[in-house]
């Protein structure tokens, strides 16, 4: 099933953030995340979440947050570190594991970065993504993300 319209994008992107956060019942276990958060540069940053992404595992990869950041992505906005973990919950849940992540160029300005990247995985593709990040104090506090590409396996 191939899904690559732009409307069926901004679908994919509002049920990523929509109904996860209906199912979200606690935030992250501080506990969980590693220690040196606060100590990272933005490139560390982001090839701890790189790594976090690709385990697959959304209390990880939520430890990459501020507890009041932002992710947006077209229609959808989830605020807090429990509704991010949820929406990445609800992605991996689609991908069915097996994740690849391939970045494709990266562009920085201080504590803001642009990525564009294609994923893979077991039940789905996105050949053309594009997230924007602002980090500080090694955290991310803003995220964009745009899923170009996105199908369904």
């Amino acid at each position: 099933m191939s899904c690559s319209t732009s409307s069926t994008v901004a679908l994919a992107a509002c049920l990523c953030v929509s109904i996860p956060r209906a199912f979200a019942t606690e935030p992250p276990h501080d506990s969980a995340c590693p220690k040196h958060t606060a100590h990272r540069t933005p490139e560390e940053v982001l090839q701890d979440h790189a790594a976090a992404f690709v385990s697959g595992d959304p209390a990880l990869v939520a430890c990459d947050y501020s507890d009041d950041a932002v992710f947006i992505l077209p229609g959808s906005v989830a605020t807090g570190r429990d509704q991010i973990q949820a929406t990445y919950a609800f992605f991996f849940g689609l991908a069915g594991g097996g994740i690849g992540l391939s970045l494709q160029s990266l562009t920085t300005a201080a504590e803001t970065m642009l990525i564009q990247y294609a994923v893979d995985s077991n039940h789905l593709v996105v050949s053309n993504g594009v997230d924007t990040f602002v980090i500080h104090d090694g955290l991310i506090v803003a995220q964009t993300a745009y899923l170009g590409g996105f199908a369904l396996k």
